[in-house]
């Protein structure tokens, strides 16, 4: 039984799917060729017999010709010099034939087992190629959540501030609430709708909308926050200094209040109050 004997090809390394299979390919077809080729290798090597059969049938037969008769014709001697080391021949081919059917059922065995661990090692670099499929997916999925997140938190921000500042300006026009505000429409807008989306959970629903009372004399204007309904706790923004406040105690004074800091959740900042 013969194998056409197989080299190896060798290829350049890489990092990639295709690279990791050329390396198993290489694996498959190292020098010395697949477990069954290597095993007949061996096995032709070494099960040959020192002598050939066939002269060895010659050799015994004719040695035992010229020592054995037995009276009879030379036809008959010859024969009977032959019967024995012919049965050796038929055994030692028979014995040979299943050797080699033993040696091809041994080989047929390692090529499936062979077969096996490619199928083995292809599939794991299947499984490796298909989670770094998966772990693509997910991160795009997720910077595509993210973004679309982001963008939709700026669609909204925009879609509360230009509400926003379209009822300031609209009440404006209509003297429901001072025409300040409604010059300051954007800016307040802006600053409260930040306060809404940004705010800690716990501060949120101490926002209260405030008024500004016109203080000027003759034809000047000079609008001032009308603080009269502001309750103690409450938190609102003051669109002429620009900055948030929170009542703290009962009263009109500077002290009542306290300055807070957008940028910091809206905690307390040191301001002098005088």
């Amino acid at each position: 039984m013969s194998r056409v004997f197989r080299r190896p090809m060798f290829r350049g390394g890489s990092t990639n799917m295709n690279g990791i299979m050329s390396d198993i390919e290489d694996r498959e077809n190292y020098a010395e060729g697949t477990a069954s080729e290597r095993y007949a290798e061996i096995f032709k090597k070494y099960s040959q017999p020192a002598m050939d059969p066939l002269s060895k049938l010659l050799i015994q037969g004719g040695l035992r010709g010229l020592s054995e008769t037995r009276g009879g014709g030379t036809l008959a001697n010859m024969a009977l010099a032959f019967e024995k080391p012919t049965e050796q021949l038929m055994s030692d081919l028979q014995q040979r034939k299943n050797a080699e059917r033993d040696m091809a059922l041994a080989g047929l065995g390692m090529d499936i087992e062979d077969e096996r661990a490619r199928a083995a090692r292809i599939q794991k670099v299947k499984d490796i190629q298909d989670k770094q499929e998966f772990e693509r997916k997910q991160l795009e999925r997720k910077i595509q959540g993210k973004k679309n997140k982001e963008t939709y938190n700026a669609q909204l921000y925009e879609t509360q501030v230009e509400k926003m500042r379209d009822n300031l300006v609209s009440a404006a026009k209509e003297r429901i609430i001072s025409k300040f505000k409604g010059g300051r429409a954007d800016d307040i807008s802006r600053k409260t709708t930040d306060f809404i989306m940004q705010a800690p959970e716990n501060i949120k629903y101490d926002l209260v909308e405030i008024d500004y009372i016109d203080v000027g004399k003759g034809k000047e204007t000079n609008f001032v926050p009308d603080l009269s309904n502001v309750q103690q706790d409450q938190i609102f923004y003051d669109a002429t200094m620009g900055q948030w406040k929170k009542r703290i105690s009962v009263g009109n004074g500077k002290l009542d209040f306290i300055t807070l800091d957008p940028y910091n959740n809206y905690q307390p900042i040191d301001i002098d109050q005088d």
